[in-house]
């Protein structure tokens, strides 16, 4: 599954919001340093989609805070 992710870095409390089908706002408390930020963003939505985060791939967008994301999903999960 193939979903659209604003990432907000530095917050307070890391979560996901459901913006629609296919896109999120995450929230990491890493800041963009050393790969830190995209580190946590595959944590959480692991953590959110109940896989591991080596699963996860960023397609597009690795130094943006719009990124497109790969989730594998199985059988019809989300």
């Amino acid at each position: 599954m193939k979903i659209s992710v604003k990432v907000r870095t530095g917050a307070r409390e890391e979560g996901v919001e459901e913006i629609d089908d296919n896109s999120f706002l995450v929230r990491v408390k890493a800041e963009p340093i050393d790969d830190k930020a995209n580190k946590a963003l595959l944590r959480v939505l692991a953590r959110y989609f109940q896989v591991t985060p080596s699963v996860i791939k960023i397609i597009h967008g690795r130094s943006s805070k719009h990124k497109l994301i790969d989730v594998p999903l199985d059988n019809g999960q989300l």
